[in-house]
């Protein structure tokens, strides 16, 4: 006959065992089972309540756990020991070193023993059948992917949390030698259970939730050990803010550890920014797009007019305004108008490719991850022809904000911090990486050039931009294909494609002076501000502040040496110049050109012309000399062009 007991029977026989086994080693200390003394009164008290939290949360009161020999065994284990480890932390904690350990112990010995009889008893009722439960069939448990940077990091927090609560409890770094004892061994505790508890797994760590998990489990665990250690070795006389303050401090610290790393691992499986050519060509892979006009002739369409004046009544007046006078909205079919309102780049993946005639993006592309594969995304998803209109926050919207909040020096120095996180920091190689993966890129501060750069790198044309309560609003048109004329590069050193000797192309290096992608204006820079004296463009937003500075002291072309250095350059020639500034000139000059060898000094600071055509007449002048007697023309010109700049102040504006 099998025996099925109710779980409230399972109750109360364990709670028989448990106050049998606490009294019974009562008695046997002190010859009697009352509790004379009102600490072992609390004592038991504890021991009531963890056996109670235990037990139902390990289901120990349940039929179905024993139905597995295995099983039930492992609750009986567990149970026991979880009230083992949590009695002997609270007693550490509470600092009751009085109290007996035999009492202590020998409860859980007793106890433990009279489970496992009952327990084997139960299943030797069960008859023949319990041999089938024998082998219980675990599941396989996945090898550990240990990360080796996590252990290193892990373990050299810990030893600077137990060096720190040193200090801050003794007012010195020393260690003493029982410290310095109880830190090795404190330690090798800690990087064996953080083993068990899979912390430096790199599945668990990919996880936030999972690895915090595992930090915490680490710290209770490695807590209740320690205190069943000092407690069953008598060794009060260690500090107890030493062991538990290590341990939550290093537990703060593993939070935003794997806070960072998880974000990390997530940055680098999201990939680049498809900031180089190559990682462009691979994710468009050539396609070449033909502009088409809207709407065509044959084709019935419902303007989208009254809709986007409807819609942009709620979020912004203003730009209706601006949209209507860039674009033709009664030309737009409203059934392939898409507005939104979100920074993820899976909100364009869904749609189809090529069925988007107007994208509108109200939320501000600053908080955009990977600025540039949105834009592509948006590219692909759009019709030949399509418009994309959007805004951002600029740079010089963020400094306003300091300067109208706060007097004196205090913006300026808020400003510059603000500028060296959320400007400098995302471009540097190395730290990059943690910003990004703290920040998930929200905030970024970008200019308005190189937020207009990057959009004419993928392949939009700009139609209008105009400034509204401190924010860049564009609209732009799909009618090219995105650029494959050079890398856009973002740091201080930048590397330029410009026309060499025979007209071949060379690599021409400066410090950067425009803002990130501003080498992609260059035909939009043109048509809307034209040229001033001296052949720049008038009126360049694309050149920083301190670009002014280094451009007006020739600081930015310090890295043309190497250049020189190299045979690309001589010191004294005609300008290298860009494919694009290049078609300003004639053929004929441009063939001239082909002929000589681009040089550091240009004679235009020989001849100081006022005009684009002043200088192609300079340069023309200087061919031809040069053509004739190379030295002399060389040393004419370079006497002439220092005289000029020292003595004249002759400038490049």
């Amino acid at each position: 006959m099998n025996f099925r007991p109710r779980p409230s029977f399972l109750f109360l026989i364990d709670f028989f065992l448990l106050n049998g086994s606490f009294f019974t080693m009562n008695y046997w200390k002190n010859g009697t089972i009352v509790l004379t003394a009102s600490f072992y009164v609390d004592l038991w008290c504890l021991l009531l309540f963890l056996w109670f939290t235990f037990s139902i949360g390990l289901k120990k009161f349940q039929i179905e756990t024993y139905a597995i020999y295995g099983a039930g065994w492992k609750a009986l284990l567990n149970s026991t020991f979880f009230i083992c480890y949590f009695t002997c932390l609270v007693v550490v904690i509470d600092g009751a070193f009085a109290l007996s350990r035999i009492h202590i112990f020998g409860t859980f010995v007793i106890f433990l023993m009279l489970e496992c009889i009952l327990c084997w008893l139960y299943h030797r009722g069960k008859g023949s059948h319990s041999a089938d439960t024998l082998s219980e069939k675990k599941g396989e448990v996945k090898p550990q992917r240990i990360s080796a940077r996590l252990l290193i990091a892990d373990f050299s927090l810990f030893n600077a949390g137990f060096f720190i609560i040193n200090f801050l409890k003794s007012g010195e770094m020393y260690l003493t030698t029982p410290y310095a004892k109880l830190l090795f061994f404190y330690a090798s505790i800690w990087v064996v259970l953080s083993f068990l508890t899979r912390k430096y797994d790199k599945d668990t760590a990919w996880h936030y939730f999972n690895a915090i998990a595992a930090c915490l489990k680490t710290t209770v665990f490695v807590s209740c050990v320690m205190s069943i250690i000092l407690f069953a070795m008598r060794l009060q006389f260690y500090s107890r803010t030493q062991v538990f303050g290590t341990a939550m401090f290093t537990l703060i610290c593993e939070v935003l550890l794997y806070f960072i790393y998880a974000g990390m691992k997530k940055e680098k499986a999201g990939g680049d920014d498809i900031e180089l050519l190559k990682h462009l060509k691979k994710s468009l892979l050539q396609t070449h797009l033909n502009v088409e006009a809207f709407p065509k002739e044959h084709e019935e369409i419902k303007p989208v007019r009254g809709k986007v004046k409807t819609v942009l009544e709620f979020f912004n007046p203003w730009l209706f305004g601006f949209m209507d006078k860039a674009i033709k909205l009664e030309h737009i079919d409203e059934n392939r108008t898409h507005f939104m309102n979100s920074n993820d780049i899976m909100s364009m993946k869904i749609r189809d490719q090529h069925s988007v005639e107007l994208l509108v993006n109200l939320q501000k592309i600053n908080d955009i991850r990977r600025i540039n594969r949105y834009f592509i995304e948006v590219h692909q998803k759009m019709l030949n022809g399509g418009y994309f209109v959007g805004f951002a926050k600029t740079k010089a919207a963020h400094r306003k904000v300091f300067f109208d909040l706060y007097d004196g020096y205090f913006p300026s120095f808020l400003y510059a911090l603000h500028f060296l996180i959320f400007r400098i920091i995302p471009k540097l190689p190395v730290v990059k990486k943690f910003y990004f993966a703290v920040t998930r890129g929200r905030n970024r501060m970008i200019s308005k050039a190189e937020l207009l750069g990057r959009l004419s790198f993928c392949g939009f044309e700009i139609l209008g931009e105009e400034e509204y309560e401190g924010s860049v609003y564009f609209v732009t048109r799909k009618m090219k294909t995105i650029s494959h004329e050079t890398d856009p590069s973002y740091g201080p050193l930048i590397k330029l494609t410009r026309t060499g000797l025979n007209g071949l192309p060379i690599s021409v290096y400066k410090f950067r002076t425009m803002y990130p992608y501003s080498e992609f204006l260059q035909d939009y820079i043109y048509a809307t501000q034209k040229l001033q004296e001296g052949g720049k463009f008038n009126n360049d937003f694309r050149v920083t502040e301190w670009g002014k500075f280094m451009r007006k002291f020739w600081l930015d072309e310090l890295p043309m040496f190497y250049n020189w250095l190299r045979g690309d350059l001589q010191i004294v020639g005609i300008r290298p110049l860009s494919s694009q500034y290049i078609c300003l000139y004639d053929e004929k000059l441009v063939e001239l050109r082909e002929r000589v060898k681009p040089g550091l000094l240009p004679p235009f600071y020989a001849d100081m012309p006022k005009t684009i055509e002043e200088i192609c007449v300079s340069e023309e002048k200087y061919i031809q000399k040069y053509m004739k007697n190379p030295l002399k023309t060389q040393c004419t010109y370079f006497l002439k062009i220092v005289y000029n700049i020292s003595l004249k102040g002759a400038r490049s504006r």
